[in-house]
């Protein structure tokens, strides 16, 4: 699906570390990239990893197994 990164992302991460983006979660376990810097909008926190956009893309892929909303897996 994504390519996978060489190297692991970095645990708060930050611009001075050359981290682009930073991996955000919301209530529902639903996983997506935010821009380091910017404010994460509300519903959203960060997940503790930042780096370059496919280090990010690559933890999302290990981290979410399962694309159905939390709610709706509790629901089942």
């Amino acid at each position: 699906m994504h390519e996978m990164a060489a190297e692991a992302p970095h645990a708060n991460a930050g611009p001075e570390n050359g981290a682009d983006y930073t991996v955000v979660r919301n209530h529902e376990e639903q996983y997506s990239l935010w821009r380091v810097g910017e404010p994460v909008p509300a519903g959203w926190q960060e997940a503790g990893v930042a780096g370059s956009r496919e280090q990010c893309l690559a933890h999302i892929e290990e981290a979410w197994l399962d694309l159905c909303p939390q709610s709706l897996r509790t629901a089942r």
